[in-house]
């Protein structure tokens, strides 16, 4: 089989009809090649691809960016030693490397949220389909830094807020939050929590530093955006290689990439 037939059945087989985007798509190699072994991850990183060449695998799905840019727009780096030293390795290693980030995020089926979800043990709590959304009465918000630093061990975990208050109201929306949408979801109710992987600090952060400030029952949960996802990549890929048995596919974690 080849590397593009591989990816022509995985699209097949989410679960929901595959949404044709610009960002889901091959980032490198050739998908005429013959596959050996697939890993999937959530970011493609130097470490990352080394492992996967250990592994013997020539397909790398990547839940993020190769080349350090979402929209693959990284032409700026083309003279750059970081960028031709890891350009060379994937091509000496004959690697081929499929982002796969919208389509994982279907409006219908979100495995990160779904996979988060189930690695925090939140399903009962939660109040609609999405997976992001929970009602958690009775729970401070210690109790629930204490349980997303035991399921997800981020290297630094930042919040705003009362660690003795019970919020209620829990929003998640793993990855990167804009300031719109985190204002839109924090004023879904009077009471709330919302938890994301980062954020910029002088927009949403300050917006809720003012409303705590305030004496607003508003809080807000960072966990860095490798760990607030990686479960939900994981989680697909448990789904992948129960959908292709015959198949060698593992999950290499990237890990956050902070150190504390």
């Amino acid at each position: 089989m080849t590397i593009q037939a591989f990816i022509n059945r995985l699209k097949t087989s989410l679960g929901v009809a595959w949404r044709e985007t610009a960002i889901d798509d091959f980032l490198y190699g050739n998908p005429n090649d013959e596959l050996k072994n697939v890993a999937v991850t959530m970011m493609a990183t130097q470490a990352v691809l080394e492992e996967a060449v250990r592994r013997d695998c020539n397909l790398i799905i990547t839940h993020e960016p190769l080349f350090y840019n979402h929209h693959h727009q990284f032409q700026s780096l083309l003279n750059d030693p970081v960028y031709l030293a890891k350009e060379a390795y994937l091509r000496e290693h004959r690697l081929c490397v499929f982002h796969l980030h919208d389509n994982l995020h279907h409006p219908r089926l979100d495995y990160i949220a779904l996979g988060m979800a189930h690695r925090l043990h939140w399903e009962a709590y939660r109040t609609d389909e999405t997976f992001k959304a929970f009602k958690m009465p009775g729970v401070t918000l210690g109790q629930m830094i204490g349980e997303l630093e035991a399921a997800l061990e981020p290297a630094a975990l930042k919040y705003i807020g009362d660690k003795d208050v019970a919020y209620d109201n829990v929003l998640t929306s793993w990855g990167f939050m804009m300031m719109e949408n985190g204002v839109k979801l924090l004023n879904r109710y009077e009471n709330c929590v919302l938890i994301t992987g980062e954020t910029h600090e002088w927009e949403l952060v300050e917006y809720v530093h003012d409303a705590h400030q305030m004496g607003l029952r508003k809080a807000l949960i960072m966990t860095g955006h490798m760990v607030s996802e990686e479960s939900g990549v994981e989680f697909f890929c448990n789904y992948l290689q129960g959908k292709s048995p015959s198949r060698a596919i593992s999950y290499i974690k990237t890990n956050d990439l902070f150190k504390k």
